[in-house]
């Protein structure tokens, strides 16, 4: 029921065995579970704040608090100011927060993500210790889907707009991207999909960071890149995958590169990546990626260190799992529209292939294409009907590539 602070020892290098100092945070019947903890300075004033996900007990709430070490105090004897505690806005557990400022105004967001169909919830930062809730949408159709510290801030593009990149359990990787104003933000305008991860193997993705891990630190970097880490529903096959941004439009894509940094498979027990930290750890120029398991089992590694010379990536015995390189659902053309929009898709290698259209409640309306094809791109005209030949309604369609056992998705609008 305590937060433990570790001050780093420059002196000696490293972090003490015991805590510097703790806070008995004081909640109702005490902490149940801690979801997520960050530090970012949100308002702008000399101390940077705490941020924390935190479930109590009796009564039983989900709470999101934001506090600072007050000005006075210092790590080892801390005068703890609470900012925020809000008690009311999540009903259940948060494992995903993230902090930003999306839509350029120069006032912070803190982002939330509930376990309740992915139920995302935005509070805005207006002056030093004001917050208030600006905007909540849910982005799943499953009540499970949750973000497990799978959020990163990025500007990729360098447009000077920020973007959002997030996972989740269900296995969909997004980038939030064009938001003027993080009040208005919702799903069906500012989701880009780039990756579908959901039927390969049924892979969750439970960990997301940022970074550039394959470049040196003293070099000139080549392009940003997307860590996810990956566990297979069945706990039998595990992969780290790095998506490197080329140029171009960061909601394409195509303007990503994919490949496989590790993989690992059940051998009477997993390491299942979870939790990641970036940064040169030793000081050599070489970054390191730091990934923490989720898995309890004794029989394999907890921390796992990765780095970009090869010597801990995956080795050439490993099986690989699958991913989407070979495949790509381009999206469609106009859109919205109105009545017909073409949908392109390019294929590297042959197989079977379906093409799906969905409603909004994850109703399938049409196939369009259901064969065997070989490689090359394609361009299939939907006319806005369904499989009776019914003119269908306005809103929000999505589009679905099954090629093999993997899938991708896309988003459309009708607007008649």
């Amino acid at each position: 029921n305590a937060l433990y602070l570790f001050e780093f020892d420059a002196t000696l290098g490293i972090f003490p065995a015991t805590p510097t100092s703790s806070w008995n945070i004081n909640l109702p019947g005490g902490v149940d579970e801690s979801g997520d903890i960050l530090v970012a300075n949100i308002d702008g004033d000399a101390r940077p704040e705490l941020v924390m996900a935190l479930y109590s007990l009796s009564p039983a709430a989900s709470h999101i608090i934001v506090a600072e070490i007050a000005e006075g105090s210092d790590a080892a004897n801390p005068n703890w100011h609470v900012e925020m505690d809000d008690n009311t806005a999540l009903a259940y557990y948060c494992y995903g927060l993230q902090t930003s400022d999306l839509d350029g105004d120069g006032k912070s967001e803190i982002i939330a993500v509930e376990w309740n169909y992915y139920r995302m919830v935005i509070w805005e930062n207006s002056a030093e210790d004001n917050y208030a809730k600006v905007n909540e949408f849910y982005v799943s159709f499953d009540p499970n889907a949750f973000s497990n510290e799978a959020m990163a801030e990025a500007d990729f593009d360098g447009n000077g707009q920020s973007e959002l990149y997030l996972a989740s359990t269900e296995g969909y990787l997004w980038v939030v991207a064009n938001v003027s104003d993080v009040s208005q933000m919702n799903f069906a305008s500012h989701f880009y999909l780039l990756g579908d991860y959901q039927t390969y193997g049924g892979f969750n993705l439970v960990g997301l960071r940022t970074g550039n891990a394959d470049s040196p630190t003293r070099q000139t970097p080549d392009g940003p890149d997307i860590y996810l880490c990956a566990t297979d529903s069945t706990a039998t096959q595990s992969a780290i995958f790095d998506w490197e941004f080329t140029g171009g439009e960061v909601n394409n894509f195509n303007n990503y590169t994919l490949s496989q940094i590790y993989a690992a498979t059940y051998n009477g027990s997993l390491f299942m990546p979870s939790k990641m930290a970036i940064g040169d750890a030793n000081g050599d120029g070489k970054q390191e990626i730091v990934v923490g398991s989720m898995s309890l089992s004794t029989g394999t590694p907890h921390v796992i260190a990765l780095t970009a010379d090869g010597q801990t990536a995956i080795s050439p015995d490993e099986t690989p799992v699958n991913s989407p390189e070979n495949f790509a659902l381009l999206g469609n053309y106009p859109n919205p529209f109105n009545p017909a929009t073409h949908l392109r898709y390019r294929l590297l290698t042959g197989g079977e292939v379906q093409l799906n259209i969905f409603d909004a409640n994850g109703k399938m309306v049409k196939t369009l294409v259901r064969e065997q094809q070989s490689p090359g791109e394609y361009d299939i005209e939907w006319d806005g009907r369904d499989s009776n030949g019914a003119i269908v309604a306005s809103g929000l369609y999505f589009s679905r590539l099954q090629f093999g056992n993997a899938a991708q998705t896309r988003k459309m609008m009708l607007v008649r």
